[in-house]
């Protein structure tokens, strides 16, 4: 596990197109990343789309938007695990996880209400850093 920066994570080349997922308590959401952007000392992640999972039903249905979260990048920790995902630390969330490119992903079929016609495809992310 190594510990990196928001920058470093901007620019991996395998994060548009690999997922994101934000626990909350008793619920989480996930979906691909179509891109990151940046503002200040927020990142924005922008989905293709979004499920919600309930821990009560156990059931996955389409979220009605597509940013999944918007985080403090000063209050955010990312750590590297050593098969390629981010953990992400945050006090405003449970848990977060960066799936890279080619990893686990959700399958979008066991989601309630989402309609896989004609979505986008990831694009590259988009950067306005400033340290």
């Amino acid at each position: 596990m190594n510990q990196i920066t928001w920058k470093e994570v901007l620019q991996k080349p395998n994060i548009a197109g690999g997922e994101i997922e934000i626990q909350e308590h008793g619920k989480a959401y996930r979906g691909p990343i179509k891109r990151i952007t940046t503002k200040d000392d927020e990142v924005f992640f922008h989905l293709l789309w979004c499920g919600h999972y309930d821990i009560t039903t156990s059931t996955w249905t389409v979220a009605p938007y597509e940013m999944a979260t918007i985080l403090k990048m000063s209050a955010t920790t990312v750590t590297e695990e050593s098969d390629g995902r981010l953990t992400i630390k945050n006090p405003e969330i449970v848990a977060g996880i960066i799936f890279p490119e080619g990893g686990d992903k959700l399958d979008p079929n066991i989601i309630e209400g989402l309609n896989l016609n004609n979505l986008p495809q990831p694009q590259v992310i988009e950067m306005d850093f400033h340290e």
